[in-house]
């Protein structure tokens, strides 16, 4: 026999969970909404009873309230969580609850969808909740621009998430690596876009901070950040030199397409992983590029910041001191990818003979043990 509980605050709860949505492809919808404008079916979270300990946390239930909640959510997963069953979990929830347990529900269910998100993610940007990162820099504020771009993004990323889930389980039972894994590139795609989009609805003040946050949270081996560059920026602060100020500038633009062309590398890396072995190989080979992109990087700033201040002014400042050590570092094969036979060959083959002689092979040891422990190396 079904929980029924009175449809008392079933309105406002309904409007609080997200109210029909528009598609996707409307996030970066302008400000006025279209006359005609036809809205999409509500997306409506999914609950288990491994949620109930999320609710009971957030809205501290007391006995009796979390009896009842329970009771609600195995109805709904005796239904097969179904459309159906989920709307009447939404309304029957809100009649248990006192208002001020009901002004902190929205924080429950974003909270579940973003454990949602970050469960089990295995391809880059797969596990990013955008649209509660977007909301988190509004501060508490929003606009109807912003409310309606979240519903639409919620609406379709929600589906996902069941498909994800679905086929996760599936992959237990016959194995359905391929169509899991399209699954999880289709939600990095929604995420990718979501954010430019959001972007666009997001005020000016803000816009940019929260494109690059998402970015660094979807892509943190890319988004890490620069030693070198970052002891640029406090030796620009200690040091009169207009020319570090300048130089710091270049760092970041060069830094900002250097990461562009990682994640580039990285969405191809997950696009290839069930595919076959030529776009296999591109796809390293375009990670490999990118690593060494970094390393280049870190070695231009090194050398860059050595023309404009001597050693002796470096040495005079804790700052250039470290980046010094962090020079010496590059000069012992910190950086050097001790794994790669033909880059070993090209540092250390003196006489030009292709291969490592012993007095050579004496000489890469002694920098092979330098390295270690303090191994620079950016891996993607």
């Amino acid at each position: 026999m079904k929980t029924r509980i009175s449809m008392i605050g079933a309105a406002a709860l309904a409007a609080m969970l997200g109210a029909p949505s528009l598609a996707a492809s409307s996030l970066a919808a302008p400000a006025d909404p279209p006359v005609a404008a036809t809205p999409a079916v509500e997306y409506i979270p999914r609950v288990s009873l491994r949620d109930l300990p999320l609710f009971d946390r957030v809205l501290s239930l007391d006995e009796a309230q979390r009896s009842i909640l329970e009771a609600l959510i195995m109805d709904v997963e005796a239904a097969g969580a179904t459309r159906d069953a989920l709307m009447e979990f939404r309304e029957n929830i809100g009649a248990v609850l006192t208002e001020s347990q009901a002004a902190r529900l929205e924080e429950a269910w974003r909270t579940i969808f973003r454990e949602r998100m970050e469960a089990a993610g295995s391809v880059a940007g797969e596990s990013i909740d955008v649209g509660a990162l977007a909301l988190a820099q509004m501060r508490g504020e929003s606009t109807e621009p912003i409310e309606r771009a979240f519903r639409a993004y919620r609406a379709e990323l929600g589906p996902l998430l069941d498909a994800r889930e679905a086929a996760a389980a599936s992959l237990e039972v016959d194995g359905p690596a391929r169509e899991l894994h399209q699954i999880r590139l289709g939600i990095r795609r929604l995420n990718d876009s979501a954010i430019a989009d959001f972007a666009k609805v997001l005020p000016a003040q803000v816009a940019e901070a929260f494109r690059r946050e998402a970015l660094a949270k979807s892509y943190p081996t890319a988004y890490g950040p620069s030693y070198p560059l970052e002891t640029l920026r406090k030796l620009a602060d200690e040091f009169p030199e207009g020319s570090l100020r300048t130089l710091v500038a270049d760092g970041d633009a060069r830094l900002d397409g250097l990461r562009e062309r990682a994640v580039s590398a990285i969405r191809l890396r997950d696009d290839a992983r069930v595919g076959d072995e030529d776009a296999q190989s591109r796809a390293d080979r375009a990670i490999k590029d990118s690593e060494k992109e970094y390393e280049s990087f870190d070695a231009w700033v090194c050398a860059s910041v050595q023309k404009v201040l001597t050693d002796e002014q470096l040495n005079a400042s804790e700052t250039g001191r470290d980046l010094l050590a962090f020079v010496r570092g590059l000069e012992g094969g910190a950086l050097m990818a001790w794994d790669d036979k033909d880059a070993v060959i090209a540092r250390f083959d003196g006489d030009g003979n292709g291969q490592i002689d012993d007095s050579e092979g004496s000489r890469a040891i002694n920098a092979f043990a330098r390295s270690v422990g303090r191994n620079q190396r950016r891996r993607l």
